[in-house]
């Protein structure tokens, strides 16, 4: 009897053994997308991509492991037209989505441009006026006049500033300006 109990823990212990080994596929409950480096915003004259997409596949422990690139599928996404796209990823018969936008390829912002007729000369201490300053982004046919772009000097000028530049959304124009010691009268604004 004793040894029937023995074959019997050892046939326990094999089975056992056998299902931590075999238990990879059978107990991933899910997937996990990380898009933070993931392209999400196009054009519509744009190819898409999901370079940057890292997927995970999560077991019952919340384990977690990242699947190579040929592991899982992704869809194409069509972003021909503007609008807000869902991508499909799927791995086994787990699915998760991320959204992604196509914008008209005319609101594709350029560069900007600066016009207008505004202060380049200052004395010390002074801060820069905006006043008269024009800002315009340029798109594809057409250019609109922006406010929300920022000064790479916001504080009192200094004798060493010979310029300030003009940022909006990555682009920069250079505007250059004059700083004095102070008291020092400057005719007609230039």
């Amino acid at each position: 009897m004793r040894k029937f109990y023995s074959f019997l823990l050892i046939c326990a212990s094999i089975v056992s053994f056998s299902s931590l080994i075999s238990c990879d596929k059978d107990d991933i409950v899910g997937i996990l997308l990380n898009t933070t480096n993931c392209k999400k915003d196009f054009y519509t004259d744009e190819s898409f991509t999901y370079e940057g997409l890292v997927v995970s596949k999560i077991f019952e422990s919340n384990r977690e492991e990242v699947l190579e690139e040929n592991e899982y599928k992704v869809t194409n996404v069509d972003l021909s037209t503007p609008g807000i796209k869902v991508v499909y990823v799927n791995y086994l018969e787990f699915s998760e989505k991320y959204l992604v936008s196509s914008a008209d390829v005319n609101d594709k912002l350029l560069g900007i441009e600066i016009s207008g007729t505004y202060r380049t000369k200052y004395n010390e201490g002074e801060i820069f006026q905006t006043k008269g300053l024009i800002v315009e982004g340029v798109y594809l046919n057409k250019k609109m006049e922006v406010f929300d772009y920022t000064l790479s000097i916001t504080r009192g000028l200094k004798v060493e500033d010979t310029s300030i530049d003009i940022l909006y959304k990555g682009y920069s124009k250079t505007i250059e300006i004059e700083v004095k010691k102070d008291n020092i009268i400057w005719g007609p604004i230039s």
